[in-house]
């Protein structure tokens, strides 16, 4: 049942942002890096979906043929070999932990009480009252009645450290822990330069960072852990590895 809704969760995502899926022979630098690591993972082989977005984001669903992980077509043109490689290994370390499922229930989750405001919304403006419709009393009261609801349901299916662990897992599959450092470090710098509101509050838990930085205090608090932190952990790694 639970894979049953994940895949019906993964749908749902991937038909919110512009995409399309790429056979191997399309990308085959990337699905050969890709069928490495699922081979030191221990899992099949994911589908690849590319996003039409200048912004520098990675993440999985499940789809109704078995896992996706969609890219950002920015990716393509900030990442190396070596930085693919350690952004893919922390994506399978997301289908190795479960971590999926659980993060694609919440969006979907997350999109239900959204459409929900936004009924309210459209109610509202094809009422005629004039004014904006955001600031209506209606529109206020629904969307503070259903703020509880849609921290509810963001932190519990998606706990804070899920990316750190993520990054924990996939140093056993990744070349080296630096890999995943530069992806990071490439993608928040591109993020920031084309934020993507494609991505809105309901899909932002989605990458390993925040696809539209800035986009307020309580979007994202509880979901992403300090970029900072990651890095430092990540750094250590790499150094150890460096001395053994």
């Amino acid at each position: 049942m639970t894979a049953f809704v994940s895949s019906c969760a993964g749908r749902l995502i991937l038909a919110m942002v512009p995409g399309q899926f790429i056979l191997p022979e399309q990308a085959p630098e990337v699905r050969v890096i890709l069928e490495k690591i699922c081979r030191r993972a221990g899992i099949p082989v994911p589908g690849l979906y590319v996003i039409a977005s200048a912004g520098g984001y990675a993440f999985t669903v499940r789809g109704p043929r078995g896992h996706v992980i969609a890219l950002s077509q920015g990716l393509f043109e900030i990442l190396n070999r070596e930085e693919f490689e350690g952004l893919l290994a922390h994506e399978a370390a997301h289908i190795v932990r479960g971590d999926v499922s659980r993060s694609a229930i919440a969006a979907a989750g997350l999109a239900l009480l959204s459409r929900m405001a936004a009924i309210v919304r459209w109610t509202v403006a094809a009422s005629g009252e004039g004014g904006n419709p955001d600031r209506h009393p209606l529109v206020l009261l629904a969307e503070a009645l259903l703020f509880p609801f849609r921290a509810l349901v963001r932190h519990a299916l998606v706990p804070r450290n899920r990316e750190e662990r993520a990054d924990e897992a996939s140093l056993a599959w990744s070349g080296h822990p630096l890999y995943l450092a530069g992806a990071l470090k490439k993608m928040e710098a591109r993020n920031r330069r084309f934020p993507n509101p494609a991505l809105r509050e309901d899909l932002a838990h989605l990458p390993p960072l925040d696809p539209c930085p800035g986009g307020g205090f309580f979007r994202l608090k509880g979901t992403h852990p300090c970029l900072e932190a990651r890095l430092a952990r990540l750094e250590k790694a790499g150094r150890y590895k460096d001395a053994v």
